[in-house]
């Protein structure tokens, strides 16, 4: 196998759909569209979504949504790219959902050594960074940010 790194700013997401639709490409290159010349324009989402319905793997239909929203907000373009997959059959992806639990986890805990400047007792930290669930690391944020103590806040962590 060779591992190549490549910019695809200036790549044609047009060009790219294509390529992909006829299956001289791949289709885990989908999630890139939004990084390429032409992924903010909603002709081009439109044809996204026709070849990324071609996937049979609902999984992974969903993964490339999920990474196209990611991408998108490199480029600015979310707003469009969300809107447009609003009603297509997208589901959050399991690895994306993942990722936020960990940054919210992340921030929970970085909040907390700096209000009560010191090191979390360890149960406290393994406790946030075992949770999953973000609306209740969100909970958990914001007690952080309005305990006074770490044990008003370790109080919280039991709710």
């Amino acid at each position: 196998m060779r591992i190549v790194e490549k910019n695809v700013a200036g790549d044609s997401a047009e060009r790219t759909l294509r390529r992909i639709a006829s299956g001289d490409w791949t289709r885990a290159l989908l999630p890139l569209i939004p990084l390429m010349r032409g992924g903010k324009n909603v002709a081009i989402i439109h044809q996204w979504k026709r070849v990324a319905e071609a996937e049979p793997d609902e999984r992974k239909r969903d993964a490339y949504a999920s990474l196209a929203l990611v991408f998108s907000d490199v480029t600015k373009c979310r707003p469009i790219w969300t809107r447009e997959l609003e009603g297509w059959n997208v589901k959050r992806s399991e690895q994306v959902m993942e990722w936020q639990a960990e940054a919210k986890a992340d921030d929970v805990i970085k909040i907390l050594r700096l209000r009560f400047r010191t090191e979390l007792p360890m149960e406290v930290e393994q406790r946030v960074r075992a949770s999953t669930d973000l609306e209740q690391l969100d909970r958990w944020l914001q007690a952080a940010v309005q305990a006074r103590t770490l044990n008003k806040f370790r109080q919280a962590l039991e709710t």
